[in-house]
């Protein structure tokens, strides 16, 4: 398309795609932040230490800006270079990875106090600049469509909110050779951290349920606990039968949801979870929220469940009605496998092209 002027990126690596006269790195913004990461114990210190970083990353950026510039970055990184482009001719396309950040400082703010875990969902300097930089833009990306609605709802017009989901590839999570059902205890799992954002205390509550109910699962999890959770864990479920294994890489992930039975996973907010998607191309019946950004994958019945947020008491049904199914009746897991990403990335780069060039006709 030619629009590309130039491409900033806070790392040490180039990226493959773009040409590398393009592109222009901060190294040192990248290494400092990762020495912050390894120092720093709690989430609230790292995100503390971002808010500043975030004013380090724009003196840099606006450093590179030349007036009628245009910009495209994530909420909350651009405040300053926002700010310019606007003033200066430029149009401003902001990349949300969740929903509007007013919307996620209230569903987990509200659910860290509910579960006694005393702090808001992000540090108030990073949530007020993530407000800022959105009063700057024209345009905003949404992975899925809980997100695009929470824009909506927050006043933004509909035709400035483009859905487009990210690629993800998959090709190694295929479901496994062997499509035979379960003959003893169900095997239940959910991949990624523990975290109250992400509905882990209304998950073991069912869990608990379940198995004072006789139904027969077996409950796994990849042990990373988020803050929020580990001392809800301890206090409240640490009873509860869980088999933990250790994070894992890709590879080991698919062979691990290959080895499960069923997939969980009751958000109360998310982007479009990746966890879904790789759990769904392997084939697993999955239970899932329609806050997850997944919903549209989930045929109700056929590969899965849509469940409301925040009920254990609904995924509690759930699991007991996934489980007592695929103990007693047929279920194949190639017929339930559907290929999860929804655009592959050669469909994505398309389809972000067009919405390029449609925001451009309307910038005109």
């Amino acid at each position: 398309m030619g629009l590309l002027r130039l491409h900033l990126r806070s790392t040490r690596k180039f990226d493959p795609i773009i040409p590398r006269h393009l592109q222009k790195r901060m190294p040192g913004f990248f290494l400092l932040r990762s020495l912050l990461n390894r120092l720093l114990k709690s989430n609230a210190q790292i995100e503390y230490c971002r808010s500043w970083l975030i004013n380090l990353h724009d003196s840099w950026a606006m450093s590179h800006l030349q007036p009628g510039d245009s910009l495209a970055a994530g909420v909350g990184w651009s405040v300053s270079p926002a700010r310019y482009c606007r003033q200066h001719g430029g149009t401003v396309l902001l990349e949300a990875r969740t929903t509007h950040p007013h919307n996620f400082w209230v569903v987990n703010t509200s659910e860290n106090i509910r579960w006694g875990f005393p702090r808001a969902a992000w540090d108030l300097r990073f949530y007020l600049q993530k407000l800022k930089a959105l009063k700057h833009a024209n345009y905003v990306f949404c992975p899925s469509d809980p997100v695009r609605d929470s824009y909506i709802n927050f006043g933004w017009p509909k035709e400035n909110c483009f859905c487009l989901s990210y690629p993800v590839d998959l090709d190694i999570f295929r479901p496994p050779a062997d499509k035979s059902l379960p003959l003893g205890k169900v095997k239940l799992c959910t991949t990624g951290s523990l975290d109250l954002r992400k509905g882990a205390a209304y998950l073991f509550q069912a869990v608990a349920a379940c198995l004072n109910r006789g139904i027969p699962i077996e409950f796994h999890c990849v042990e990373i606990f988020h803050e929020n959770f580990s001392a809800v864990y301890r206090k409240l479920f640490s009873s509860i039968p869980v088999i933990f294994h250790k994070p894992m890489n890709r590879t080991g992930l698919a062979d691990f949801l290959r080895s499960m039975d069923l997939f969980c996973l009751p958000s109360l907010e998310e982007g479009r979870a990746r966890t879904v998607l790789e759990a769904l191309a392997t084939g697993l019946p999955t239970i899932i929220t329609a806050e997850t950004g997944s919903a549209d994958l989930i045929t109700e019945g056929k590969n899965g469940s849509i469940i409301p947020a925040g009920s254990s008491s609904d995924l509690e049904q759930a699991i007991a009605s996934w489980a007592i199914r695929l103990r007693t009746r047929e279920f194949d897991r190639s017929k339930a496998y559907r290929v999860a990403s929804p655009v592959g990335e050669k469909a994505f780069q398309a389809a972000f092209a067009a919405s390029l060039n449609r925001i451009l006709d309307l910038s005109r």
